[in-house]
């Protein structure tokens, strides 16, 4: 029963709190992953390490953290980006179109959208400072389709690394 107590709520607290000490020393901040929306990229309960960075010089493609009192009442929640200032956004059957061509997402698991909300989602012009976010785990998340695009205000920095759950001394990059 213990050991249970200690796995469920005492070893993620306390690899939160190391990889957090560990971050700050190199500049990175560090907050664990609350939700499934980004599997497979960031998994359940893994610690994700992020730098603050100017919303110029975000790309697409890069997964970002956002925590925004009005949409995830201040929690930490992992997005990608999929759109920039001034391009369309849409999918159909569950293939992500930018500015009208199809958008490869390797990391994406297309056949595990099976929602009608995760397969379509009609065409989206992205207005001047703002991203359109999705989660890797299109049937698992709250992102742009649902809130529309996000200013930059509301991103609060660039995931760079993850400590895992199957072996959290290491680290990966986060792509």
């Amino acid at each position: 029963m213990l050991i249970r107590i200690y796995n469920h709520f005492l070893a993620p607290k306390i690899r939160l709190a190391r990889a957090s000490a560990a971050a700050r020393s190199s500049g990175l901040l560090a907050f664990q992953v609350l939700g499934g929306n980004m599997e497979p990229t960031l998994r359940l309960g893994e610690v994700a390490l992020y730098k603050r960075q100017e919303p110029s010089s975000l790309c697409l493609g890069d997964v970002v953290t956002l925590a925004h009192q009005s949409y995830f009442e201040g929690v930490k929640v992992p997005l990608r980006i999929v759109g920039l200032a001034g391009d369309r956004v849409e999918l159909k059957a569950g293939q992500l179109y930018l500015n009208g061509q199809v958008n490869p997402e390797p990391y994406q698991l297309t056949a595990a959208a099976e929602s009608e909300y995760s397969r379509d989602f009609p065409c989206t012009s992205v207005p001047e400072a703002h991203a359109f976010l999705l989660g890797d785990c299109r049937d698992n998340s709250k992102d742009s389709r649902l809130l529309g695009p996000i200013p930059f205000a509301a991103l609060v920095g660039k995931i760079v690394l993850v400590h895992p759950l199957d072996n959290p001394r290491e680290q990966r990059p986060v792509r």
